[in-house]
């Protein structure tokens, strides 16, 4: 009698428990979706930009340097100009360096323009987490949608948010441009056609790689028109294609209007139309396109250990069950049939990209990390669905995640720049952190392959029921390598900035005005490392009136667009057209300690070995 006494007891107290359950659940779901994404979009941009202030410096150069110096010529004049002269915009893509424009004419040093920039990368960055979220609402239920869209924010390249790079506006244009793609491919009207078109146009100003967004919409358009036969007719036939394929009639003929009007006004002008990468053109004779496979092996390796090899299973997992079942719902062919094309032509981006020729070989993540949102959209979607698990694609998905990992050649990557890795690859980070401890061979591989085997035992055995520790495996693996990665970042940056010592960062403008015309001439004198060229480079950011940097030898940096010179003589004289042979003549010039040149010093940086010379006549070396 008391047992059942007891029992009735306790089913009274879950009764109550259940119910304020469901009213709390209730109560935020009552709260708007605009409330929900504005607080999630401002926590990041917040959070982001306390992270940022912990990294006092630029490093990544020429990039960084580039785009400020593209920003504060068009702030000053409306021209993309870089020391005066013109600059192939379309490499960079003007459309970042226009929006921070106002911060370097509005305020009142560099060193405050740079700031403000930062802040305006924080917001830019989070709002990736709107299009993201209505990308991920055509297949999920709010609460994982709102998930993915907090998961966006925790990539590792979002850590570009301390950097004056494109990435800030790519990441969301990327997603805004998608999202335009779903609704196109839902429901092909002219205006949502004219739309994804338009954004593609506004992501290839935004980052000129984004081109790629154009065959990859094209493809999605086929072989979502392949899917939806196969659902509606039982099998593949041109006649169930056509009608499909004619129902983006308006794509077909602007693509092919615009593709006519890129090609013929270049020649109209007698240059080749190849002369719209701008920049890039001159990479095109360099790629090795017989190494672009073994370089999209590292891509993809890259990537799976990047997002923590769960969302990259489910990826490959989602994408088999769609293409093999035709009985799919719509939304997952919509969303299958645009990742997949995303997904590839992003890849073979990266890896082409890498063919080059370079002292260090790196894989690009950078150029790769937009279709990150789409992996953890189908984890997410994976879990909605029960987790369901057919044994041939199951295995076939989870070992490809498991091994593909151990193909990476980690001697190589982690080559000890920047932060361990390239900055191109922040991916990478914690095992070049690591590096000291595991060493880059087979210890080390083995314990990526022991994290990435608990990781797919996660994959292949959690039930339904405990589905959530998948999210939250996913959810911690980003928020782990987040915090490598910050820590890395601001590591990299104080040093950058230490090389300047306690002395102002705008200690040449504060001696000579910023109006005034500052050469920066790099000797390699004094020596060649991280420290002697972030002194100069570091200077030249932050004083507006060091214009130029001129290089006796070597150039300071590989991409900066450094001016040579030649000694003859006793006079400096210019190597470069249109003024090839003129003696170099400026009012002051900046050289290292080691360097000395014929001039009156006007200012010191003791901690930088940096003097600061008023000059009269040609710029001459002190014997």
């Amino acid at each position: 009698m008391e047992s059942r006494v007891s029992a009735a007891t306790a089913d009274a107290a879950v009764v109550p428990a259940e119910s304020d359950r469901r009213t709390v659940e209730a109560r935020v779901l009552a709260v708007p979706v605009g409330v929900w994404l504005a607080a999630l979009v401002s926590a990041s941009a917040l959070t982001r930009f306390v992270v940022a202030l912990r990294s006092p410096a630029p490093w990544i150069f020429p990039d960084e340097w580039v785009y400020a110096e593209l920003a504060r010529s068009f702030g000053a004049s409306g021209h993309f100009l870089v020391w005066g002269a013109d600059w192939p915009v379309q490499t960079f893509g003007p459309l970042y360096p226009a929006l921070i424009s106002p911060a370097y004419r509005l305020t009142g040093s560099v060193e405050q323009a740079y700031t403000v920039v930062r802040a305006v990368n924080c917001v830019l960055m989070s709002l990736a987490a709107v299009p993201a979220y209505f990308l991920a609402r055509r297949l999920l239920d709010r609460r994982l949608a709102f998930l993915v869209a907090a998961l966006v924010l925790l990539v590792p390249s979002m850590v570009y948010t301390t950097k004056v790079m494109t990435e800030n506006l790519a990441y969301p244009v990327f997603l805004a441009a998608v999202l335009a793609f779903v609704r196109a491919l839902e429901r092909p009207s002219a205006g949502r056609q004219a739309a994804a078109l338009g954004l593609i146009a506004v992501s290839f100003l935004t980052r000129g790689e984004m081109l790629v967004l154009l065959p990859a919409y094209l493809c999605a358009i086929i072989l979502l028109a392949v899917l939806d036969g196969r659902s509606e007719q039982g099998g593949l036939s041109a006649r169930g294609l056509l009608p499909t394929i004619r129902n983006y009639r308006f794509t077909w003929l602007a693509v092919l209007g615009g593709a006519f009007l890129f090609t013929t006004a270049p020649l109209a002008a007698e240059r080749s139309p190849a002369v719209l990468l701008g920049g890039h053109e001159h990479l095109l004779g360099k790629v090795r396109l017989l190494e672009t496979p073994r370089w999209l092996l590292y891509q993809l390796a890259e990537l799976d250990l990047a997002v923590g090899v769960l969302p990259f299973a489910a990826f490959l997992l989602v994408v088999a069950l769609v293409l093999v079942q035709p009985a799919s719902p719509r939304a997952s062919r919509v969303f299958v049939a645009l990742s997949l094309p995303l997904f590839a032509c992003f890849m073979l981006l990266g890896a082409v990209y890498a063919t080059q020729p370079r002292p260090l070989p790196h894989v690009f993540e950078r150029y790769v990390y937009y279709v990150m949102p789409l992996l953890l959209i189908a984890v997410l979607f994976w879990l909605q669905q029960g987790l369901p698990r057919p044994r041939r694609w199951t295995t076939a998905a989870a070992g490809v995640a498991f091994l593909l990992p151990a193909a990476l050649p980690y001697g190589t990557l982690l080559n000890r720049r920047e932060w361990g890795v390239s900055s191109s690859t922040p991916g990478l980070v914690p095992w070049a952190i690591l590096r000291p401890i595991f060493g880059v061979d087979a210890l080390l591989v083995v314990v990526i392959l022991a994290l990435n085997g608990s990781l797919v035992l996660l994959f292949l055995r959690t039930g339904p029921q405990r589905g959530g520790f998948i999210g939250l495996a996913v959810l911690c693996n980003l928020w782990i390598v987040t915090l490598f990665v910050a820590t890395a970042d601001a590591s990299v940056s104080r040093r950058a900035g230490a090389y300047q010592g306690g002395s102002p960062r705008a200690w040449v403008d504060a001696a000579v005005g910023p109006g005034a015309d500052v050469a920066a001439v790099w000797s390699g004198r004094g020596g060649t490392g991280e420290r002697e060229a972030f002194a100069v480079l570091e200077t030249q950011f932050f004083n507006k009136s060091v214009r130029a940097i001129y290089h006796v030898e070597k150039p300071i940096t590989q991409g900066l667009p450094s001016r040579p010179l030649a000694l003859r003589g006793d006079v400096l004289f210019l190597g470069s057209e249109p003024e090839a042979g003129r003696p170099l003549s400026v009012d002051y010039v900046l050289s290292n300690e080691a360097y000395p040149l014929v001039g009156r010093p006007v200012a010191r940086n003791n901690e930088a070995h940096l003097v600061l010379y008023r000059v009269t006549g040609p710029v001459r070396p002190r014997p």
